[in-house]
């Protein structure tokens, strides 16, 4: 892949949200994902955070566990190679915003 992107809106980073997990009973390793997501140049991890799934208590708690939310700070010169990567560890990206308040 030779294409690049140097800038998007004048910023020179993004914030990408992304989400791990989610499947039917499959549990995430959020610490070595963080870890991975870390390693990759020009990515991130800022924050990682988890949204009630059901409004019954108990499930929510139980889903819990299989899906987390994850936001990134991304440089935009290397946001094409995040988002490959993000297919590869199998995580959905869910926005990419065109801002960072960092």
């Amino acid at each position: 892949p030779f294409a690049r992107i140097l800038e998007i809106s004048g910023h020179k980073e993004l914030q990408v949200r992304v989400t791990a997990g989610g499947k039917k009973d499959k549990l995430v390793n959020l610490e070595g994902l963080v870890q991975r997501l870390n390693m990759l140049t020009g990515c991130q991890v800022m924050f990682t955070f988890q949204l009630p799934q059901s409004s019954d208590i108990e499930k929510a708690l139980k889903e819990s566990e299989k899906k987390h939310e994850i936001s990134l700070c991304v440089e935009v010169r290397f946001l094409l190679e995040v988002l490959r990567q993000c297919r590869v560890l199998d995580l959905t990206v869910y926005q990419v915003y065109d801002y960072w308040c960092g």
